[in-house]
């Protein structure tokens, strides 16, 4: 509900009171929902129950003046901080809060781990690190050396079954049946050369992210835990 319709089904319920005292209600629940802002419109007029509540509020209001402040005071009960009311507004009891965020609560105090045990626990696991770290190194390294033997092969049989295809080319006039057969080594040459090498470029192209992923992950995770262990 926006508030053209919270004002014009509030003028439907006020109905029967007298002009000046109605007027008075739709101006200053319009002024109200103007200061909470558009965004806040629906939040705002939750807040107050709906035209229904706040008729039968005014009404009572008018009625009996001092009851009436007392079941206002209900209206909006979940409020967290209500605007300080106008000294001459006659509708200062259905004053609604103010939509602020919460104050945030102030963090339980830590203690903070002593500067010995840190130095204990680094000694501690300066093997289990130094392993780690080699395992580590050690894998990639495997790696590499296996995409780099991998490349290399692939180039080296490439140039092998280049040669091949010469020679196999020159020898077709002497030698046709040997020419053929080393024509035919030459093109199996290329071909597995390729295959090598667009293995390795695979390889790397699909490893390397692969790679920093992971390692990212993991120094992430390490970070969070020095924090949780401080």
């Amino acid at each position: 509900m926006n508030k053209s319709e919270f004002l014009a089904q509030l003028a439907q319920q006020l109905r029967g009171l007298p002009d000046e005292e109605r007027d008075e209600a739709l101006s200053y629940y319009s002024e109200y929902l103007d200061e909470a802002g558009e965004e806040n419109e629906e939040a705002a007029i939750e807040e107050l129950g709906g035209p229904e509540t706040v008729a039968r509020i005014i009404r009572a209001n008018t009625a009996q003046p001092g009851a009436a402040k007392a079941q206002a005071a209900n209206a909006g009960q979940t409020a967290q901080t209500p605007p300080p009311p106008r000294a001459d507004d006659p509708f200062a009891a259905h004053a609604q809060p103010v939509y602020t965020s919460p104050a945030p609560q102030p963090e339980a105090a830590r203690t903070r781990t002593p500067v010995w045990v840190w130095v204990l626990v680094g000694v501690l696991l300066i093997p289990v690190g130094v392993g780690l770290i080699g395992a580590v190194f050690g894998l990639i390294g495997g790696v590499i050396g296996v995409i780099v033997s991998l490349i290399g092969a692939g180039v080296g049989s490439v140039f092998a079954g280049a040669v091949l295809l010469l020679k196999g080319v020159l020898m077709l006039a002497s030698y046709p049946a040997g020419a053929l057969y080393t024509l035919g080594g030459g093109l199996l040459a290329v071909g597995l050369g390729l295959a090598m090498t667009a293995a390795g470029i695979w390889i790397v192209a699909k490893g390397v992210p692969f790679l920093k992923k992971y390692i990212c992950l993991a120094i992430d995770w390490i970070k969070r835990k020095v924090r949780e262990w401080r």
